[in-house]
């Protein structure tokens, strides 16, 4: 009965963001998928699944060149993203999806605001999708379900990489994992590539 009970507050914790920094997921190898907002699940079966949130999951997998990161969420919305990585110890990137893609570089352990030193649709290297337009009116944007990036494995290096989500747009701020700290790395979670 401990055991069952143990098991069931582990699969909650996780579930909420509440992960320790030491999170693991090695990503499996896998095929390419389209970069089209859309975590189609013949798509993705190849990847790894890391819950998020009660409606948000992640989704990892790569191949020679790339690395694929899916963030789906059970029903529609919208978020945004920031994805922030590390390939090792000493460089930090964020990388923004919303209506526009941009990537900011982390300069003497810090990062700037989000108006200043972003380097709107750099994406040398990496791409999202992005949201897309419905309206000059309110509402602006269609809500979406999905964001998915490709990373290229030549173009950040490392071996190892850390990453954390910073959704953005929802009602209740969301960074996962939950005990996240923007500027330490080593509460990320670790992809083993």
């Amino acid at each position: 009965m401990f055991r069952h009970s143990f098991l069931f507050i582990l699969l909650i914790l996780l579930s909420s963001g509440s992960v320790t920094a030491s999170k693991t997921v090695n990503v499996p190898n896998g095929n390419p998928v389209m970069i089209d907002g859309r975590c189609d699940p013949a798509e993705w079966k190849d990847a790894a699944e890391l819950p998020a949130a009660e409606n948000y999951r992640l989704l990892f997998k790569k191949n020679q060149e790339y690395v694929y990161i899916c963030i789906d969420s059970a029903k529609e919305s919208n978020f945004m993203m920031d994805l922030y990585l590390s390939p090792d110890a000493k460089r930090g990137y964020t990388l923004h999806a919303s209506a526009k893609l941009g990537e900011q570089m982390m300069k003497d352990g810090k990062w700037t605001d989000f108006t200043t030193d972003w380097d709107w649709w750099n994406v040398h290297g990496w791409t999202a999708n992005t949201r897309r337009l419905n309206s000059p009116k309110e509402p602006r944007f269609l809500p979406n379900k999905s964001i998915e990036y490709q990373l290229s494995r030549d173009h950040f290096g490392g071996r190892d990489w850390r990453v954390m989500f910073d959704f953005l747009g929802l009602e209740k701020p969301l960074i996962f994992p939950g005990n996240g700290d923007k500027l330490s790395f080593d509460t990320w979670i670790m992809l083993k590539l």
